[in-house]
């Protein structure tokens, strides 16, 4: 098992990223109408990759010291192919004076049991952390477009 710790800022307010992932969290979290997305890796020219499944949980608000916006998101191969590591994370969005910070944090699970726990300390985990800051980034992307829409509209007030 791997944990990873991921962070980006957006010069967004953060009720309007909050609202945008609110409103459609999976269609920040998972691919778009028109796409899929991918789990893999390239190297030496080949490409290795995996269509997988998203599975995005409820949107809380959470009152903390700072209000957060936070959601679970779990993300595995389709059809059950344990080829590719399961991804198990927290997405959180966090007001900054500047905007908002987005972190996603988890764990991903090798696959093949034992053997693929001895490959992830060789090789897999390089695919999970590639895998998964490529996810990461697209996400981001998403969320910076939606809020952006959100923002400039009357729905959301600064």
């Amino acid at each position: 098992m791997g944990k990873f710790q991921l962070t980006a800022e957006l010069p967004v307010p953060f009720r309007a990223a909050a609202v945008a992932l609110a409103h459609d969290p999976a269609a920040v979290l998972g691919p778009g109408a028109d796409e899929s997305e991918r789990f893999g890796v390239e190297a030496f020219g080949f490409v290795v990759s995996e269509e997988v499944e998203v599975e995005v949980g409820e949107v809380e608000v959470i009152d903390r010291p700072v209000r957060v916006a936070a959601v679970a998101v779990k993300v595995h191969a389709s059809g059950g192919d344990r080829a590719f590591p399961l991804l198990d994370a927290e997405l959180e969005l966090t007001p900054t004076r500047d905007g908002v910070e987005v972190a996603l944090e988890g764990r991903y699970d090798p696959p093949a049991g034992f053997l693929g726990e001895l490959l992830d300390h060789v090789l897999l985990y390089r695919v999970a952390e590639a895998s998964i800051s490529r996810y990461f980034r697209r996400v981001v992307e998403r969320l910076r477009r939606a809020a952006e829409v959100r923002a400039a509209t009357s729905e959301v007030r600064r």
